[in-house]
């Protein structure tokens, strides 16, 4: 087969699929198209909208081509699983994350008003993931495949550095004030914002995740 599986029944199950994302490494990094597992490196996002209404922050944010680079040199610190009831959890680390994209938002953060469409690059640095996935086995054309159902992470950043360049000059000054202010605040907002990273982040992996599971039966990827 095109990936050599792990077989449910091995006694270090969790130590066989450790070493199956470390082998696989060089191919995730330009993806595995029969997996339908996009490159990692780097991963590429068309669009994402987020909206959200709270008392620290309002934000209305359209954002396009968004490119990271950075995740192909993850570290999986730890992995646990339990195959029976297709729970899995673990930890991985991005050392650097490099993160560009086009944005048109609008909204608040703390006290500081936000409006304006352009770039955004982010800088971060010791980004930790600890997550969560659970899973069911549904049918399709008579044969059983996974799906994630559920998935929760917490997302931790170790230092971050943001840089926003517009496209309107009368926005100009709102936006570099915007990025100053993160940039000095960067610790407090990002407490802020984590929330919806993490919730943008379990939205998208259960999709990439669900495109993955359903590219092969159950049966070639978790062989008795």
């Amino acid at each position: 087969s095109y990936v050599k599986v792990c077989k449910k029944n091995d006694p270090d199950y969790d130590g066989c699929l450790a070493n199956l994302v470390e082998n696989l490494r060089p191919r995730l990094l330009k993806g595995i198209p029969k997996l339908n597992i996009p490159p990692l490196e780097p991963f590429t996002l068309p669009a994402l909208d987020v909206t959200r209404d709270m008392e620290a922050i309002k934000v209305r944010a359209h954002i396009t081509n968004i490119v990271a680079h950075g995740p192909g040199d993850f570290i999986l610190n730890n992995l646990k699983t339990d195959v029976d009831n297709l729970v899995a959890e673990g930890t991985v680390t991005l050392p650097h994350l490099e993160v560009t994209a086009e944005y048109d938002v609008e909204g608040r953060a703390l006290v500081a008003p936000f409006k304006g469409k352009g770039l955004f690059a982010g800088n971060f640095t010791n980004v930790k993931i600890d997550a969560k996935g659970m899973g069911k086995v549904v049918k399709k054309n008579g044969e059983d495949y996974m799906q994630i159902t559920d998935l929760k992470a917490k997302i931790k950043v170790g230092d971050s550095k943001i840089k926003l360049d517009v496209k309107d000059d009368k926005q100009g000054a709102l936006a570099q004030s915007a990025a100053s202010f993160f940039n000095q605040n960067r610790k407090q907002l990002l407490d802020i914002i984590m929330p919806i990273v993490q919730d943008t982040a379990e939205e998208i992996s259960i999709q990439l995740g669900n495109r993955i599971l359903g590219s092969a039966p159950m049966s070639e990827l978790l062989p008795a």
